[in-house]
């Protein structure tokens, strides 16, 4: 080995180190301290999804394919349920989480749209969907004292 790579092998194997390891950062007696975590040995594999995660991520992928596949029916309806589709992207950047995170008066308009355009709600995706945007809108009424809904 010649004398450069000899002397850069320390900084190598950090920089594979960082890269390849987890990377925690720890306080400590009020100091910032970096720890690599080493990844398993091959053949170990990390801790499994729980059952509840793999139903949510499950249940998320659900809903994306049935929504979209209702939004694909027409090519501008799109265009036409703004709403609607500002939610699907949402579902697919922040997951169920973008329900509560819309905006009030977006996610209304947005169940509007999804009750004018599906009548079948046998599609399991399709009625959680519309289940807790309703059950969300809901909750967003009687938060701000509003007691008078279009649904209830």
């Amino acid at each position: 080995m010649d004398p450069l790579n000899k002397a850069l092998k320390p900084l190598k194997e950090a920089a594979r180190s960082f890269f390849r390891d987890d990377v925690r950062l720890r306080l400590r007696d009020g100091r910032v301290q970096f720890e690599l975590e080493a990844p398993p040995p091959p053949g170990v594999v990390r801790a499994a999804v729980s059952d509840a995660e793999r139903r949510e991520r499950d249940l998320l992928q659900s809903i994306r394919l049935q929504l979209a596949e209702v939004l694909d029916e027409l090519p501008l309806l799109r265009d036409d349920h703004k709403h609607l589709a500002f939610l699907e992207q949402a579902l697919a950047v922040q997951g169920l989480s973008a329900i509560e995170r819309a905006p009030p008066q977006a996610l209304e308009r947005a169940l509007v749209q999804l009750e004018g355009l599906v009548s079948n709600w046998a599609p399991v995706g399709l009625a959680t969907l519309r289940s807790k945007m309703a059950v969300t809108v809901r909750a967003r009424r009687r938060a701000n004292g509003d007691s008078t809904s279009a649904g209830d």
